[in-house]
């Protein structure tokens, strides 16, 4: 098998963590979701974790999110076999620290797939969950989803 890896990018609802990980499960390659790094990360009481926690509330600074996905990019299954990432980037400035840092390690760029669903299929999605959002807000989350 060819070295993969993919970025998986697209709105809340699109079902990107899921197609992540069927494309692991068929490329024999890991899943790599920056939202559950930020999990363990926490759950563990790692020194990142600890300094994650802090921003509970907002968003993560670009710096840790960064050096959190490194140190998993750097383990030797990711660096092997290859990897689907996604939940990574979500900014310009994060999307150009990891192409700089692939290059800086000998590793080819990352492909890019962005998953498109129209939006009153992704409002119907976030309105089927257990606890859904009022539809405004959902609406707030695609709009905001889409900047970035």
């Amino acid at each position: 098998m060819k070295f993969k890896q993919l970025i998986l990018l697209g709105p809340p609802g699109a079902g990107v963590s899921e197609q992540a990980n069927a494309l692991s499960k068929r490329w024999h390659i890991p899943h790599v979701s920056m939202g559950q790094l930020i999990y363990n990360a926490i759950a563990k009481e790692s020194a990142i974790g600890m300094e994650i926690r802090q921003y509970a509330d907002g968003l993560v600074p670009d710096t840790l999110t960064i050096k959190l996905l490194r140190k998993r990019l750097e383990q030797p299954d990711v660096m092997l076999q290859g990897w689907v990432l996604e939940g990574f980037p979500r900014t310009l400035h994060q999307a150009q620290e990891l192409n700089e840092w692939l290059s800086v390690v000998g590793q080819p760029a990352a492909q890019v797939a962005y998953l498109k669903a129209m939006t009153g299929l992704l409002i119907n999605r976030h309105s089927a969950k257990e606890s859904p959002e009022p539809t405004s807000a959902i609406r707030r989350r695609l709009t905001h989803a889409q900047a970035e």
